[in-house]
């Protein structure tokens, strides 16, 4: 629902055609016009996202307008509203995303799996050290790649991204929305490392990697 409310608001401030012509300046109302709701920003701990954001929107549009919509005090403020109600249904969904995905789709699996096994280096790549003053080089199998549902992980999130319409979702809000799941997903190999796991050499090695 707020995903929806999100980009309803962004496309009438992007395409509306009405909006312009709904809220044309008058002489009678112009001077005494309130804007119809106000957003409880404050209550956001992501507001600097949202003037961000909401910044980056009013460049774009604002070479769409006309000089006539450009100078209109009324159509400026509802805009601005709509702005700011779009990014703040935007993070909403972030925050849903970040929570819901990293729950689903790396948490479960990192606490089930199975730290203390040695033999996962069998599927790893053989790497070459050369050490100082000897004679062969040092044998090295390292992970080419993080686990497989770290993989699963990424391509469920880049699937909600496309589904939500990513070539709409501001770049700020993306940005935004990657730095949450980084967070996220160390957390949850914190607890791993902090909790009473046992864990070897090549599965520290694993985590690490991922």
């Amino acid at each position: 629902e707020a995903l929806f409310l999100g980009q309803v608001c962004r496309v009438m401030v992007a395409h509306s055609k009405q909006l312009p012509v709904a809220l044309s300046p008058s002489p009678s109302s112009s001077s005494s016009f309130a804007p119809a709701f106000t957003l409880p920003l404050s209550s956001l701990s992501s507001s600097s996202i949202l003037l961000s954001a909401s910044s980056t929107l009013s460049k774009i549009t604002a070479r769409k307008q006309t000089p006539a919509q450009q100078d209109n005090p009324r159509l400026d403020s509802i805009k601005h509203r709509l702005r700011q109600s779009s990014m703040y249904a935007y993070l909403i969904w972030s925050k849903w995303v970040t929570t819901h995905y990293t729950e689903k789709f790396l948490a479960e699996p990192v606490m089930k799996d199975s730290w203390n096994d040695s033999t996962r280096r069998l599927g790893w790549e053989e790497q070459a050290k050369a050490l100082a003053g000897a004679e062969a080089d040092e044998k090295l199998y390292l992970p080419y790649q993080p686990s497989s549902y770290v993989m699963n992980y990424l391509f469920e999130v880049c699937r909600e991204i496309n589904r939500a319409g990513g070539h709409m979702i501001d770049r700020v809000l993306l940005v935004h929305l990657c730095r949450g799941l980084a967070q996220a997903s160390l957390s949850v190999y914190d607890k791993v490392a902090n909790h009473e796991f046992e864990i070897c050499k090549e599965g520290g090695v694993q985590i690490l990697c991922d």
